[in-house]
């Protein structure tokens, strides 16, 4: 692949540490709204990377359903 194959390409990744299923919906939700995000990424750890490790964090791949079958513009991986 040379570089003229490549593509620049605008994603959001957002995390699900210390957040409600509402607040991430509602951000997922105005990124699909927005023309130059192509992909929105989850992270995949079970336990918040920082902070309190018995914290709110939310399963990567059950929400990472979730909120693609309410999104249409944004492809969706999870990293």
């Amino acid at each position: 692949m040379t570089a003229r194959d490549q593509r620049l390409s605008f994603g959001i990744k957002t995390s699900q540490m210390g957040l409600a299923y509402q607040e991430i919906q509602r951000i997922w939700r105005e990124a699909d709204q927005i023309p130059v995000f192509e992909h929105a990424w989850l992270w995949d750890h079970m336990v918040p990377l920082r902070g309190d490790i018995n914290g709110a964090a939310l399963e990567a791949w059950t929400l990472l359903a979730a909120l693609a079958a309410q999104t249409t513009g944004c492809g969706s991986a999870s990293s």
